[in-house]
């Protein structure tokens, strides 16, 4: 039982195509009323299959003998003397983060077309949006292909954008903020500034009167720890030697 939700759409496949088009339907549905709408995609999470037009821009051939797990096996040091030609790395590893750049800009363009729709049914001037994400991907960087248990920056910095009735247009806020401070944010930004809910405001931050206080992060298995503060990190990994 999902709580909180009055409705739950699940669809086997991780195909946003789909999702957003049920989640269109729903709008149109009940765009007369207030509602929260929490829509997750999985597209760009391997195994990578990007709309062919943006394989063409993004990706050349794939070098011989790629495939994602020969890439990440390769990169975890668990097929040793089983490519001839171990060099050939550093090209499975480009072709990798090219196919996540591709399967981006197909997940970009598809919601395009739904925020698109939305703003066809008249809601722009009465409806908060947020895009974010949960991790990036490792691309290669420190030895990774996936997103992994650490507090890398190509793995920890995902983007936040907001949108909101009478709110600033193209402003970008360099410092970091946190997830736990988002739900407190759309609450905020809804009118319902009185209902106790974690976290503060991220309005703060965008009109520069948040203090830029360290950040400390730990990871769920506490095998990675991390402090942020006025622009620096520094990072701790414990791994069994």
């Amino acid at each position: 039982m999902l709580t909180g939700f009055e409705g739950f759409f699940e669809h086997s496949q991780e195909d946003a195509s789909t999702i957003l088009s049920a989640a269109t339907q729903w709008v149109r549905e009940n765009k007369e009323n207030r509602f929260f709408l929490y829509i997750h995609l999985l597209d760009t999470h391997t195994p990578y299959r990007p709309d062919p037009v943006m394989m063409e821009r993004f990706c050349e051939e794939p070098p011989t003998g790629y495939s994602e797990q020969m890439t990440y096996s390769l990169l975890h040091g668990h097929l040793k003397g089983e490519l001839e030609d171990t060099t050939k790395l550093d090209e499975f590893v480009e072709h990798y983060s090219n196919l996540y750049d591709a399967e981006i800009a197909t997940l970009d363009a598809k919601l395009s077309t739904f925020f698109a729709n939305l703003s066809a049914m008249g809601l722009d001037d009465r409806t908060v949006i947020a895009i974010t994400s949960d991790h990036g991907e490792a691309c290669g960087d420190h030895g990774l292909i996936l997103k992994g248990c650490r507090f890398y920056e190509g793995l920890i910095r995902v983007p936040l954008m907001i949108s909101w009735p009478g709110g600033p247009r193209g402003e970008v806020v360099s410092h970091p903020v946190e997830h736990i401070d988002l739900g407190r944010t759309l609450l905020d930004m809804s009118g319902f500034q009185a209902d106790d809910f974690p976290g503060r405001s991220l309005l703060g931050a965008i009109d520069g009167s948040a203090p830029a206080e360290p950040r400390f992060s730990i990871s769920a298995n506490g095998k990675c720890a991390a402090v942020i503060h006025e622009g620096w990190q520094l990072t701790l990994n414990l791994r069994m030697h």
